[in-house]
């Protein structure tokens, strides 16, 4: 049983002795009534005092009769357990908890039996059925005639005392678990350096074990550093925590380096009693500060070489433009034997390197702005008088505080360079005025051939016309007016109708190419006046067909047609379509020498396409990339010589362009080919 409650009072007991007393005197007749009198009066002031200390005790106290009914209570009992005065009063009170009510039994028997209980360390019941540790105190209540009618219990609250024993507990166990899982070793001394406790990992690190250093100093400071050790102690005991790098020696001699961090250890009053020394193995990261710090060394010399022996100028420069450090390359630049001798040159700043001042100050206004300044290109003017240009890099260099420290540049001579662009920009200012010049004569061959063509045109109208008269007459009236027998009469007039036609042929086929001439000479110069309308696909088709039916005819080939739906419309400028789709089957006859030239409608998403197809030579991979062009053609597939001057391809993919479609071409030597003509369909035409 715990000792921690107060023994209980007995202040009622003597209260009560006295009182049987004074009324056996009354009753013996012992006493005067003036007597009597005052032992009222006593008697009085003993319940009042009786009262006040029930009422004023922290403890809670009940007068239970021997039903167990609650007779008497004061206020800290209520508090205590959270009851109402009427929900005790005369009522037996179950605040026992189901697991204590045997103890309880055996408690309340001995109490009856005349027994007291002192500082039982118990549990109770509270409102809403929490548990409350309690301290519990009971005697048996008697009367004047000494008969137990009763008991007395007083019960002191010790759920929060019990509470900060726990965590206290817990407290204990988290400190010796830290001390115990801990890695570092932690040693506590007293104020003449005993050693009071050491943990698992200083047992580990110095080989010295618990027992061995309770009570006694373990020799583990070289002597190099005992006076830097108790120097630290000494500060310590004033008050003073104390951290510093130092070496600590095993069992075994061997010294390893440990950051060591002291602090006061203090009592309960706050007082130093010793220090708390807590050793950190920094072995490793020493090793690897030295490594660190032969890298730098390493590193350092490294880009010292570099700074001596690179090709491009390297400097220092401070905020306000003057030289800390120039290497040779720099040097050289500006025309001086040393980077020294450069920085001595322009110990005030280097307002007399750059052609043009302004320069300068433009080039540390910037570096004001912002930390990096790239390509800044500069002419200026060497020792020796030369002129350079030159193009520097810049970047700010700032130190742990924030502050700038100096600038770093990078420089390089780009004085070929700067020619060679001078150069450049004369060169295509030239290329400029000479494809000025060629776009101009462009022009005015646009502008010939356009005005030639029409020259042409009309005589050639002249030509075609008088010929087909000729034609027409010789084959007529005039030409069966002369019989066979008139035998060179007749062969005259064959001839002529035969030079008639030929005339006729080689005009329409000159018409042809002036025509073709005069349309690639209005595409490209942007004078067509287009008249766009929605267009049938049908009717495209069909007149593009009636262009080519009489060639077909005459070279023996057959023209098919697929059925085209009627409700297909496309939008555009017919004339100039059927002229591109004409062209396309106008370029399958004239290469197919037998077979079938071919014309299909079909649909893709929203647009229409028009196959050409022919069963002619076909188109080889080499010449397809030049079929578009102007003059661009590929030959006859047995001779090699081109059919036509190449416009007609030239002229429809133009066309077909303007009219947001393109032309596709699929083919293989010797299967014919199929050319595509691809448009987008009208709005409102049908699916």
């Amino acid at each position: 049983m715990s000792t921690r409650a107060n023994t209980c009072p007995e202040t009622e007991q003597g209260l009560r002795d006295r009182i049987a007393e004074l009324e056996a005197a009354l009753a013996r007749g012992q006493l005067a009534s003036d007597r009597h009198e005052s032992l009222a009066e006593a008697l009085a002031m003993v319940e009042e005092r009786q009262k006040l200390l029930l009422e004023s005790s922290l403890d809670a106290i009940v007068f239970y009769d021997l039903s167990g009914a609650a007779m008497f209570f004061n206020a800290a009992f209520l508090d205590t357990f959270g009851l109402t005065r009427e929900g005790v009063l005369g009522n037996s009170v179950d605040f026992i908890p189901p697991d204590r009510e045997a103890e309880y039994d055996a408690l309340r028997a001995g109490i009856l039996d005349g027994k007291a209980v002192v500082n039982l360390e118990t549990k109770r019941l509270a409102a809403f059925g929490l548990e409350r540790d309690v301290a519990l105190c009971a005697v048996p209540y008697r009367d004047r005639a000494g008969n137990i009618v009763g008991h007395v219990e007083f019960l002191r609250d010790l759920t929060e005392t019990k509470f900060m024993e726990d965590s206290l507990d817990e407290v204990r166990d988290r400190y010796r678990i830290l001390m115990e899982a801990t890695p570092d070793p932690i040693a506590i001394y007293d104020l003449s350096g005993g050693i009071s406790y050491v943990n698992p990992a200083f047992e580990t690190a110095f080989g010295w074990r618990l027992d061995e250093c309770v009570g006694s100093s373990v020799e583990n400071v070289p002597v190099e550093e005992l006076e830097r050790t108790e120097q630290a102690a000494a500060l310590v005991f004033e008050g003073q925590s104390q951290v510093f790098e130092s070496k600590r020696q095993s069992r075994d001699g061997s010294v390893v380096e440990f950051l060591i961090s002291m602090a006061p250890y203090r009592s309960s009053d706050g007082a130093v009693v010793g220090r708390v020394e807590i050793s950190k193995d920094i072995a490793a990261r020493k090793q690897i500060e030295r490594e660190m710090l032969r890298a730098k060394e390493s590193a350092e010399e490294a880009l010292r070489a570099i700074f001596e022996n690179a090709a491009e100028g390297i400097y220092q420069m401070s905020a306000d433009g003057r030289y800390l450090k120039a290497n040779p390359a720099l040097a050289a630049y500006f025309g001086f034997y040393s980077g020294q001798a450069l920085i001595d040159h322009f110990k005030h700043g280097g307002s007399g390197l750059y052609l043009d001042p302004a320069r300068r100050d433009e080039l540390l206004a910037r570096l004001k702005a912002r930390p990096r300044v790239r390509d800044f290109e500069s002419q200026v003017r060497t020792r020796d008088g030369r002129l350079i240009w030159i193009s520097e890099n810049i970047r700010a260099a700032y130190g742990a505080d924030g502050r700038l420290d100096y600038y770093e540049g990078w420089v390089l001579d780009i004085t070929d360079r700067r020619r060679d662009e001078e150069r450049l920009k004369r060169a295509n200012a030239e290329l400029h005025e000479a494809y000025r010049r060629l776009q101009a004569a462009d022009e005015m061959k646009t502008a010939f051939l356009s005005n030639i063509s029409h020259e042409l045109l009309t005589p050639l109208t002249a030509v075609r016309g008088f010929a087909r008269m000729l034609g027409n007459a010789l084959a007529g009236p005039l030409g069966q007016a002369i019989v066979p027998e008139q035998k060179k009469a007749f062969k005259a007039v064959q001839q002529g109708l035969n030079n008639a036609r030929i005339i006729m042929t080689e005009a329409e086929r000159l018409t042809g190419l002036i025509t073709n001439v005069i349309d690639i000479t209005a595409l490209e110069s942007g004078t067509v006046e287009w008249r766009d309308e929605p267009v049938a696909v049908a009717e495209l088709v069909a007149a593009a067909l009636e262009r080519v039916d009489a060639l077909c005819r005459e070279k023996g080939l057959e023209l098919t047609l697929e059925a085209v739906d009627a409700s297909l419309r496309i939008h555009g400028d017919k004339a100039r379509l059927v002229k591109a789709l004409a062209n396309l089957l106008h370029n399958a006859v004239k290469f197919t020498e037998r077979g079938t030239v071919g014309c299909r409608v079909r649909l893709a998403a929203e647009r229409v396409l028009v196959d050409v197809s022919d069963t002619g030579a076909g188109i080889s991979n080499a010449v397809r990339s030049i079929l578009f062009e102007k003059f661009g053609q590929g030959g006859d597939s047995l001779t090699d010589k081109p059919k036509g001057v190449g416009l007609g391809l030239a002229i429809a993919h133009k066309i077909i362009e303007r009219h947001g479609g393109s032309i596709h071409l699929a083919s293989k030597p010797g299967k014919g080919s199929v050319f595509s003509i691809e448009l987008p369909l009208a709005e409102g035409s049908s699916d």
